[in-house]
């Protein structure tokens, strides 16, 4: 009989888990372990497995919930939620590896926090981080990991590698990383990108645009607001834009169409192309020392000043031109001019020995902004 008392204690031991708040399942579920968010606490979130990943879904409850499983068996695992011993107004939440548990086994830990509570910076290594409808200011950290952010107030995400993808911010969006895909929809907030040689693909914003690559790409589209691109080797593309525009290159590709604000781009040796419709009381400045500078208007065109000039390079213009000269009397450069109609858009194309061109193109080729 004292036996069987001593393996009893000894299963209820090994099978009892120690969480400050409480936890129910249905048979077959993980564990839900839950605890009280008093309003203005702040909530740490923390994965300890070395492919952990952390999933948190905002909602109007006044707890948070928790639940850990591994992502091969979906085999349920504890979660301990308990204050902070040195900072009460820190609530922790915490999944870890167990005594005879392999550290980099793939977990997912899956956090309901409360709108009014405030979430601390979460840092994944290698796996994913996956945040959704938190009316809060979210801060991402990770090595190689993949972060998605999607229906929160402003977010923040530092990564050296892996997969970005934020979505449907209301404020500002702050994003760092060396490499990999990077994609943004529909930010009302302004988005700062330092992005080495990472490909961003950024649609919908609201906000002003500042973005500084190495040799890695831009595809921006429908942008309402100042854009600012800084950039060594890559490509860089922007469509449909309403604000100024302003690229630094010095040997990539620029291609710009349906911008409707004030542009300047300078390229050392790359290729800048423009192509649409001026604006009455916008400035289109392209210029460049060894590459070459496109603009391409509709034929059709009727309000417009185009000066074009160059040191060495070719001059090449598909309108009228309304006069030709050196650009300084008896020295090496030429200088034409065009006015079209009041000449109220202005366009200053030039290079040092670099071909500049004006070109017509046919109306319809222009792809509008219109979706």
């Amino acid at each position: 009989m004292f036996g069987k008392r001593i393996a009893v204690l000894i299963l209820l031991a090994l099978t009892t888990f120690v969480v400050c708040g409480n936890h129910a399942a249905s048979q077959g579920e993980a564990s839900t372990y839950s605890a009280k968010v008093r309003p203005g606490q702040r909530v740490v979130i923390s994965n300890r497995f070395g492919l952990g990943s952390v999933s948190v879904i905002g909602w109007d409850g006044e707890t948070v919930e928790a639940t850990a499983k591994t992502l091969g068996d979906g085999r349920a695992l504890p979660v301990s939620i308990e204050n902070a011993p040195a900072d009460a107004a820190r609530i922790v939440i915490t999944t870890a590896p167990g005594a005879a548990q392999p550290v980099n086994e793939r977990v997912l830990l899956t956090v309901k926090v409360p709108h009014h509570a405030e979430l601390e910076p979460i840092y994944v290594p290698r796996a994913e981080v996956n945040v959704t409808n938190l009316k809060r200011k979210v801060e991402v950290r990770s090595e190689s990991g993949r972060v998605i952010i999607s229906g929160v107030t402003a977010a923040t995400v530092r990564t050296k590698s892996g997969e970005i993808r934020v979505s449907d911010v209301t404020g500002d969006v702050s994003l760092g990383t060396s490499s990999g895909e990077v994609v943004v929809t529909r930010v009302n907030g302004d988005l700062t990108a330092d992005a080495g040689s990472a490909n961003l693909r950024i649609t919908d914003t609201r906000g002003s645009t500042n973005i500084t690559m190495t040799t890695g790409n831009v595809d921006l589209k429908y942008a309402v607001g100042d854009v600012r691109v800084v950039s060594i080797n890559g490509r860089t593309s922007i469509h449909c834009a309403k604000g100024r525009v302003d690229i630094g290159d010095t040997s990539g590709v620029i291609t710009l169409s349906g911008v409707d604000g004030d542009i300047d781009v300078m390229t050392s040796g790359g290729r800048a192309m423009l192509t649409g419709l001026p604006g009455t009381a916008h400035h289109y400045r392209l210029r460049t020392l060894s590459g070459s500078v496109t603009v391409n208007l509709p034929e059709d065109t009727s309000d417009f000043t185009a000066t074009l000039s160059s040191y060495s390079g070719k001059i090449q213009n598909d309108f009228p031109v309304l006069d030709d000269l050196p650009t300084q009397p008896a020295k090496k450069g030429r200088r034409q001019t065009t006015r079209i109609g009041n000449g109220r858009g202005r366009i200053e194309l030039d290079s040092f020995d670099g071909p500049v061109r004006l070109s017509k193109i046919n109306t319809e080729a222009i792809e509008k902004c219109e979706r």
